[in-house]
């Protein structure tokens, strides 16, 4: 059985992206949402999220992903709201990054759809990660799946907390 699942779309996929008539027509939009992170523009001209890694809840490779994401009412175990929207001491990078969020009534065939998409594939090197995180969205914390850059160690180094 499939079960349904958020997107938080920033960038292309986003309801007025290039690509979401071709990807997530078929999604209900929720509403607008927040996270925290780091949006950069590729060279390519597509952007690229970067997250703190303590934020993220999960990972696709994760078994309870899934089902952490699965009830569209309930919330997921994330970090205090006003913890969460405290601006982080300086010289981090981290914002608030906006984006949609889109309610799919099933994972089939969409994530396998969405992860071909944004070149992510289990246990292989990626252009992507896909992971759970904690959306902010009218007065609550949703967890939503996401396409983030894998941190790397330069970007660590850099933006270190």
């Amino acid at each position: 059985m499939s079960r349904p699942f958020r997107l938080f779309a920033y960038g292309t996929l986003k309801q007025n992206g290039g690509h979401y008539a071709s990807l997530c027509r078929e999604a209900r939009l929720l509403g607008p949402g927040l996270v925290r992170g780091r949006v950069v523009e590729r060279p390519e001209g597509y952007p690229v999220l970067f997250v703190p890694p303590d934020t993220i809840l999960a990972f696709a490779t994760d078994a309870a992903g899934a089902a952490s994401c699965s009830d569209t009412t309930a919330q997921a175990s994330v970090p205090d709201p006003d913890t969460f929207l405290q601006p982080p001491s300086p010289p981090s990078p981290w914002t608030l990054v906006r984006g949609d969020i889109l309610l799919f009534d099933s994972e089939t065939p969409h994530l396998a759809r969405l992860d071909a998409f944004e070149d992510f594939f289990i246990n292989r090197p990626s252009m992507y990660e896909r992971v759970l995180l904690p959306v902010w969205s009218q007065g609550t914390l949703l967890p939503c799946w996401t396409y983030i850059s894998p941190h790397s160690i330069r970007f660590s180094k850099e933006f270190s907390r």
